[in-house]
């Protein structure tokens, strides 16, 4: 007997969208995995949250957490992931946390070379690429080099990726250099 094929575009996009859910939940399974490793390498008491929300304008870059002062997320907080620092809780609510992130302009975070322990401070410059201050001309600094938190002031862990060096103006004047960082964190592609 001949079999009848009939053409169902619903029926194909039905099972694309399907096809679409689970590639998905793959996807979001493996993001999780890997948080839950490096929650288990890590000796600080943490809470997993999902991005609800991200604001990129020019004068702040912050996003909303979908945990907050019911899950104990506090103001002042650190946020990270496991590619590094994205920046400090600025705000909650019980259901929801306001999060500053470090390329801001705003926000300060006490930094070192992972090669050299060469010190200083990454400032947000409200654009993909933050500044490095404070770090003395003669510190041997070169383009690459890993910065991560000094664990100074109390907000940050010591050792997490900040990001890597990516532009030095070694000035001819002054106790200073001048440097780029790019992030360690894709703040586009934040989802957990």
């Amino acid at each position: 007997d001949p079999t009848a094929v009939f053409w169902n575009p619903a029926g194909i996009a039905r099972l694309e969208d399907e096809n679409h859910q689970y590639r998905e939940a793959i996807l979001s399974s493996e993001r999780f995995q890997k948080l839950a490793g490096f929650r288990a390498q890590r000796e600080i008491p943490m809470v997993p949250a999902n991005v609800i929300h991200q604001d990129l304008s020019p004068w702040f870059q912050s996003l909303i957490l979908d945990q907050g002062a019911a899950a104990g997320i506090r103001p002042g907080m650190p946020v990270i992931t496991d590619s590094g620092v994205v920046g400090l809780v600025s705000g909650t609510t019980p259901g929801a946390a306001k999060v500053m992130l470090m390329i801001d302009p705003q926000s300060r975070l006490d930094a070192y070379v992972e090669r050299t322990r060469a010190r200083g401070t990454v400032r947000g410059a409200a654009s993909p690429v933050c500044d490095l201050d404070h770090v003395l001309r003669q510190e041997d600094v070169a383009e690459g080099d890993l910065l991560v938190t000094s664990g100074m002031g109390g907000v940050y862990p010591k050792g997490l990726r900040v990001g890597r060096i990516a532009a030095i103006d070694r000035k001819t004047a002054g106790l200073f250099l001048g440097a780029k960082v790019v992030p360690a964190v894709d703040f586009a592609r934040l989802d957990e």
